[in-house]
């Protein structure tokens, strides 16, 4: 399991995380429901996420399912839910 520092009062949305969410992340956000998915959403469009909102986004077996067309888009979902800096 990959190691992440979590700051007190930090937030970390995973996405992708399906019934095996990382430990730190707070929400877990997939395309298909399940027991420890908060939600889901598409990961080709937009996501319905507010923007600058997350500390940190954990995606590590979504990355591999999003169509090669819509990954840069993805890409560029994530940096605009990210909090500047």
């Amino acid at each position: 399991m990959i190691t992440i520092r979590k700051e007190q009062g930090q937030k970390i949305l995973e996405l992708g995380g399906g019934a095996n969410p990382h430990p730190v992340s707070d929400v877990n956000v997939d395309v298909r429901e399940g027991p420890k998915v908060q939600f889901t959403a598409d990961f080709n469009g937009p996501l319905p996420i507010q923007s600058n909102e997350w500390d940190g986004v954990i995606s590590i077996f979504a990355l591999e399912h999003i169509g090669y067309p819509h990954t840069l888009n993805f890409l560029k979902e994530i940096h605009r839910i990210l909090k500047p800096g």
